[in-house]
Formats: structure tokens, sequence, C-alpha cells
């Protein structure tokens, strides 16, 4: 989705650059109607795309399957070709609208043609979706991840400020020469589309600087944000020709701990927020000095009462914890499930919001 934060950014790298306009994405953007429809509410698939109007597409049966909203669509039999397009908006039936019973981000794929291909794509969150803000810094593929399908060479650098997010995405192109994307957009959303941009005809640091000269569409990439330290990437790329569906591959994606790894790393200088049921905030600085690790897990030790517990998945050996536990004594001071690699958020043992911040310099 393009926001004024998106523009705003992509001026902010691009806009002292004499660079043709990059042509809009030919597939078809899809949603649901509603748009964020609540646990068992009843919705409709929304498609919008450009068609000649006397030969668009019907929609046809749609239905769930796992984790997927699948939605037929079906071509209209007349000859077109010769005629204007014109954006037009197209619904899945009133008449058998869908629902979904446990809340969620989910996919929507939208399949056609003969053969049958993917004509669109999207991601919609149904129901009370956590809304995650990322880690800014280097993430990489997560290994033992649900969608474990690439390794090292491909990274992500994300830098988070305020309410806006700059994204540099590092691989290979189809030759295996050294590329990079970039996309921008807000901070948080539910969930995130970003289009990516790829510039070319510049000059490398050995050279006299020479600016880029053309910039490049290089597909979307649509993000399900697990934590603010995990995600599913999954990268879109528009068909080469009307013959052929989009491209769609997802791959898990986590914060690159190369040198705050969850466990011993972590000794150090953090503090602890508590929200009050009163809104008041309390603050408690804590010195983690002691680490003991086990079989599920390790603990972190503050002075003689604190004490962080945390889990892990030994499937997931690149990946922060699943969740962790911080007692005072013998009293529960509560439970993190959003767990990163310089903040742990949660909430204490009344209900309230807790937050457990590194000090990264210490003090």
């Amino acid at each position: 989705m393009n926001t004024p934060i998106t523009f705003a950014l992509r001026h902010l790298l691009t806009g002292a650059l004499a660079l043709a306009p990059i042509c809009a994405a030919a597939a078809p953007q899809v949603t649901l109607w509603p748009e964020s429809p609540a646990v068992g509410q009843p919705f409709q698939v929304e498609i919008l795309g450009e068609w000649a109007p006397a030969c668009a597409p019907r929609v046809g049966d749609s239905w769930l399957e796992d984790d997927q909203i699948v939605v037929k669509l079906l071509d209209s039999e007349k000859q077109c070709a010769d005629q204007p397009k014109a954006p037009l908006v197209l619904r899945s039936s009133s008449a058998t609208p869908l629902s979904v019973d446990r809340a969620g981000t989910f996919q929507i794929r939208v399949l056609g043609g003969s053969p049958e291909r993917t004509r669109a794509f999207g991601l919609a969150a149904v129901g009370d979706v956590e809304l995650y803000t990322p880690e800014s810094g280097l993430w990489w593929p997560e290994r033992g991840g649900q969608y474990d399908t690439s390794g090292p060479g491909l990274g992500v650098q994300i830098e988070v400020q305020g309410d806006s997010l700059a994204l540099n995405l590092s691989g290979y192109d189809n030759a295996g020469t050294p590329f990079w994307w970039f996309a921008a957009g807000a901070s948080q959303a539910l969930p995130q589309s970003l289009p990516l941009t790829a510039l070319k005809g510049g000059s490398g640091p050995f050279a006299k600087y020479a600016a880029p000269v053309d910039a490049l569409s290089g597909g979307t990439v649509h993000i399900e944000w697990l934590s603010s330290a995990r995600a599913v990437f999954w990268f879109v790329r528009d068909p080469l020709s009307e013959s052929e569906g989009l491209e769609v591959r997802p791959i898990s994606m986590t914060r690159f701990a190369f040198g705050l790894r969850a466990g011993d790393s972590w000794r150090g200088d953090w503090v602890l927020l508590q929200r009050g049921a009163e809104g008041e905030v309390g603050a408690n600085a804590l010195r983690f000095d002691a680490f003991q690790a086990d079989d599920n897990g390790f603990d972190l030790r503050a002075g003689d009462h604190w004490r962080l517990r945390c889990e892990i998945d030994r499937e997931r050996p690149d990946s922060p914890p699943t969740a962790c536990t911080l007692l005072n004594g013998n009293t529960l001071v509560g439970d993190f499930v959003d767990i990163g690699l310089t903040r742990l958020q949660g909430v204490s043992r009344s209900g309230q919001s807790l937050r457990l911040s590194r000090i990264e310099d210490g003090f």
C-alpha cells in the first residue's frame, strides 16, 4: 500500500536523482471486504485490476484452505484485446461469504486461466492480530522456520525511525549477480505490503561518483510479522507474460544474532518498564551477571533475587527464545512473548504491559 510515508522516504532516497518513473504492477491487487473482519464475521474477497469493461472476468468459487483464502477468477470468453482497459473492482459472491473461526494472518490467492496459475496474491489480517514493530538491524533467513527456503547470501537491513520503516534487501539476480532493492513504508501495518525498487547505472566506491540513471521494479514483498524479531517475507514477482502466473516465494526471516545471540551474550544492563493499574510507569535497572544453560533454555540472574528464564526451540537455533518469564524471588513479575535481541515485551501478572530493554552501552 502506498502511504505518505512511503512517498516521503522514496523522495529522500531518490529525490535528487533524475530517474525514469516506475511502471505500476500489472497483477491485480487483492484484499478483503470489509478490510479487517472480526473472527466469525462474513467477508468477501475484493480484486482491483484493469480490464476491458466489456470483457471483465467474474469471480467464481471461494474457499478456505488451511491459512489460505482461495478464489477462482473466470475469464470472459469475449475477444477484447483491442479495447482500452479501465480500473475495475470485482468481489466474490455476497450470497456465499466466507468467515474464519480464529484470528491470524491469511494468504489470499486468486487462481485463474488455463493452465491454472496464480493471478493475484496478498495477505490479510482477521480478528485481533498483534501489531509488532520490527527491530532495526540485519535480518537473514531463519533456519528451521516454517519456510526454510533460503540461506546465507540473502539479507535484509531494516531501519525503523518513529512511524517509518526503510528496508534494503541484498541478494542476487537470476544471473547470480549481486543486487539490492529498497522499500519503504509505515513501521506498523497489518499486514505489510511494500513495492521493491532497484537502482541501476550508478558507480561503486572505487570509481568516480555517478548517480543511478534508472529505477526498476523488483516486485513486491508482503511481510507477516510473527514478532519484533521474526517474520515471513512473501516475495512476489509479476509474470513475464499474460500466459504465466505470479511467482510467489515465502522465506522465514529472523534478526541476525552475530553478537547478541540469546543467552550468555545477554549479560549486562537492562531496564524493566512496568505499567501500573492507573497507567503510571515504574522502572527498575537490572544487571544480569550470572548465566546458566540447560537442554531447554537458560537462566539469567541479576543480583540475588531477579531471574529471567527463557525457553528455546532447538529446531530454530538462530532465532530468539520462544518465551521468557521474569521472577523477583519466588514472585512472578510477568511473561514475555514478543522477544527480540534488544527488547522483550509482554504482560505483568496483573495483566499490564511489561518491557525489558537492553542498554546497549551499559551505564
